[in-house]
């Protein structure tokens, strides 16, 4: 859901199973809705996103952990 969010198509995010079948069907059976989404994708995936950059990704994970950590230190444990 964060990359749908992420490549601005929230409307291929199920907030159910039901949701996500009748997406799915609805995907299966229109090939025009599916050259749609796939053109959109394609589009926002030719403009680097971040989640494909994976010295951004790990830069950003590391930061995170040390994070935590020195928060971990600063309590009370």
């Amino acid at each position: 859901a964060s990359l749908l969010r992420y490549l601005e198509i929230p409307e291929l995010i199920a907030d159910s199973e039901d949701t996500y079948i009748k997406l799915a069907v609805d995907l299966g059976n229109d090939s025009d809705l599916r050259a749609v989404y796939r053109d959109r994708i394609e589009t926002k995936m030719q403009g680097n996103p971040q989640f494909l950059d994976s010295h951004y990704y790990s830069s950003q994970m590391g930061y995170l952990f040390q994070k935590v950590f020195q928060e971990y230190l600063a309590s009370d444990n």
